[in-house]
Protein backbone atom coordinates (compact mmCIF):
# COMPACT_ATOMS: atom_id res chain seq x y z
CA UNK A 1 0.00 0.00 0.00
CA UNK A 2 2.34 2.38 1.06
CA UNK A 3 4.62 1.49 -2.09
CA UNK A 4 1.41 3.04 -4.38
CA UNK A 5 1.21 5.98 -2.78
CA UNK A 6 5.06 6.90 -2.93
CA UNK A 7 4.74 5.76 -6.79
CA UNK A 8 2.10 7.88 -7.29
CA UNK A 9 2.80 10.90 -5.48
CA UNK A 10 6.31 10.39 -7.12
CA UNK A 11 5.09 9.99 -10.69
CA UNK A 12 3.56 13.32 -9.85
CA UNK A 13 5.86 15.12 -8.40
CA UNK A 14 7.67 16.43 -11.85
CA UNK A 15 4.61 18.16 -12.84
CA UNK A 16 3.27 19.28 -9.77
CA UNK A 17 5.95 21.92 -8.36
CA UNK A 18 5.80 25.07 -8.93
CA UNK A 19 9.55 24.81 -9.80
CA UNK A 20 11.24 22.99 -12.33
CA UNK A 21 13.03 20.35 -10.96
CA UNK A 22 14.54 17.19 -12.49
CA UNK A 23 13.56 14.99 -10.02
CA UNK A 24 15.16 12.03 -11.51
CA UNK A 25 18.25 13.39 -10.02
CA UNK A 26 16.62 12.74 -6.45
CA UNK A 27 18.68 10.23 -3.86
CA UNK A 28 15.94 8.32 -3.21
CA UNK A 29 14.66 7.73 -6.75
CA UNK A 30 16.48 4.14 -7.11
CA UNK A 31 14.91 3.07 -3.15
CA UNK A 32 12.20 1.06 -2.31
CA UNK A 33 9.89 3.42 -1.79
CA UNK A 34 8.44 1.48 1.57
CA UNK A 35 11.81 2.99 3.37
CA UNK A 36 9.85 5.89 3.38
CA UNK A 37 6.98 5.59 4.61
CA UNK A 38 7.05 3.80 7.99
CA UNK A 39 4.46 2.12 10.19
CA UNK A 40 4.09 2.42 13.39
CA UNK A 41 6.68 4.38 15.77
CA UNK A 42 8.57 1.47 17.25
CA UNK A 43 11.85 0.60 16.70
CA UNK A 44 11.59 -0.99 13.21
CA UNK A 45 10.10 2.06 12.19
CA UNK A 46 12.80 4.17 14.06
CA UNK A 47 15.27 2.11 12.29
CA UNK A 48 13.51 2.91 8.95
CA UNK A 49 13.28 6.44 9.29
CA UNK A 50 16.91 6.94 10.42
CA UNK A 51 17.70 5.06 7.09
CA UNK A 52 15.38 7.16 5.12
CA UNK A 53 16.54 10.25 6.46
CA UNK A 54 20.17 9.01 5.74
CA UNK A 55 19.32 8.82 1.98
CA UNK A 56 17.85 12.68 2.28
CA UNK A 57 20.96 13.85 4.23
CA UNK A 58 23.28 12.90 0.69
CA UNK A 59 20.82 13.86 -1.62
CA UNK A 60 21.34 17.61 -3.86
CA UNK A 61 16.85 17.96 -3.61
CA UNK A 62 16.97 18.06 -0.56
CA UNK A 63 15.50 20.92 0.20
CA UNK A 64 13.53 21.34 -2.80
CA UNK A 65 11.80 17.94 -2.20
CA UNK A 66 11.22 18.88 1.18
CA UNK A 67 9.75 22.28 0.19
CA UNK A 68 7.62 20.42 -2.16
CA UNK A 69 6.16 18.46 0.39
CA UNK A 70 5.65 21.45 2.81
CA UNK A 71 3.63 23.60 -0.09
CA UNK A 72 1.72 20.58 -1.32
CA UNK A 73 0.72 19.09 2.17
CA UNK A 74 2.06 15.42 1.90
CA UNK A 75 0.81 13.97 5.13
CA UNK A 76 2.68 10.78 4.68
CA UNK A 77 6.54 9.46 4.83
CA UNK A 78 9.72 10.82 4.90
CA UNK A 79 9.95 14.06 2.45
CA UNK A 80 13.39 16.35 2.91
CA UNK A 81 14.64 14.36 5.27
CA UNK A 82 11.21 15.33 7.53
CA UNK A 83 8.91 13.00 8.76
CA UNK A 84 5.17 13.82 8.86
CA UNK A 85 5.43 14.81 12.37
CA UNK A 86 8.36 17.48 12.34
CA UNK A 87 6.09 18.61 8.56
CA UNK A 88 3.70 19.11 10.96
CA UNK A 89 5.79 21.11 13.37
CA UNK A 90 7.76 22.95 10.82
CA UNK A 91 4.27 24.58 9.67
CA UNK A 92 2.85 25.18 12.61
CA UNK A 93 6.28 27.02 13.89
CA UNK A 94 5.89 29.22 10.41
CA UNK A 95 2.40 29.48 10.85
CA UNK A 96 3.20 31.21 14.46
CA UNK A 97 6.11 33.16 13.01
CA UNK A 98 4.04 35.18 10.48
CA UNK A 99 1.23 35.99 12.51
Amino acid sequence: MAAARANVVFAGMAHMTPRHVDWTAAACRDQDPELFFPLGDGKFSKDQVARAKAICARCALVEQCRDWALESGIAEGVWGGYTEQERRSLRRLTRTVQS
